[in-house]
């Protein structure tokens, strides 16, 4: 008597069942989990190959895996580039004959009470809290031309003639030379016929990496310079006595920012910065 169809739909859908639940192999095998298994005509009516993978899933898989290995390591190999050029970069300043006087100043340096080495024309080194300039190498006539200028109104032919008084390279996006705004604190300060220009030459005195400085002249902002071995020369408004000079970390180039003033008097190093950091000076015109 032959069996009932549902009795075959019933094996068929087993069979499709199982068929879901085999491994994915390159090779398809019948399930042998129910009687009967051993004849081909129960295998059912499924085309050959249909559950057989064709393994794009495990290439993109791996595919995956290797490019997610390949930015990493990209991403190592470029931090350990910058990591190695800061070390080298620290190696080149602490080797450089002028680290002795950086490390001096970094010493004997506390916030609020800056100390700078200073080394005279006939070699005597000391530490000193102030630089000093001396009152007879003002340039008194273009102290004169800019208050001139000032007193006609004509701002923009001020801040042409004070920024021709700078030697320092341009280019840079971080370097400024002076500005003149209206009513500023700059203005009033050149304005001032006890006030006049004097000329301070600024160096990277250890390793020349980019190092850039804001200059502040008696609290007021003046020029973003950068530091170099050949120097940058700044021409600022100084009264006759007491004053102060700022200098603000803006851009190290590795190993810290190292810098030293010259003026008539000699040679003046300053502490190890780091960017934001702020080394106050006095300057003293006598």
């Amino acid at each position: 008597m032959p069996e009932p169809e549902f009795i075959h739909d019933r094996d068929r859908q087993h069979s499709e069942a199982l068929a879901h639940q085999q491994p994915d192999d390159d090779i398809r095998l019948p399930s042998s989990t129910r009687e009967g298994a051993d004849d081909p005509s129960s295998w059912g009516d499924e085309p050959m190959g249909s559950n057989v993978d064709s393994g794009d899933g495990d290439f993109k898989s791996t595919r995956g895996i290797l490019a997610g290995l390949g930015i990493v390591i990209l991403a190592g190999l470029i931090g350990f580039g910058v990591w190695a050029g800061r070390e080298a970069s620290v190696d080149a300043e602490q080797q450089h004959p002028n680290w002795q006087h950086v490390e001096a100043a970094t010493a004997a340096s506390q916030p609020g009470a800056e100390k700078v080495v200073q080394i005279s024309d006939n070699g005597d080194l000391q530490l000193a809290s102030a630089i000093e300039v001396n009152q007879q190498s003002a340039d008194r006539n273009s102290s004169r031309q800019i208050r001139s200028l000032l007193a006609r109104g004509d701002l923009f032919a001020a801040t042409a003639a004070l920024q021709s008084l700078q030697s320092f390279p341009d280019g840079d996006p971080d370097v400024m030379p002076p500005q003149i705004a209206p009513d500023s604190e700059l203005e009033s300060a050149l304005r001032d016929r006890n006030t006049e220009l004097f000329e301070l030459q600024l160096f990277d005195c250890c390793d020349e990496d980019g190092d850039v400085v804001e200059i502040l002249v008696n609290g007021v902002p003046f020029a973003t310079v950068p530091i170099l071995h050949q120097g940058a020369k700044v021409t600022v408004p100084l009264q006759s006595g007491s004053n102060t000079v700022s200098v603000v970390g803006v851009r190290d180039g590795g190993g810290g920012i190292t810098i030293s003033f010259k003026t008539s008097r000699g040679n003046y190093f300053c502490q190890k910065m780091i960017v934001g950091q702020t080394h106050q000076m006095g300057v003293i015109v006598n």
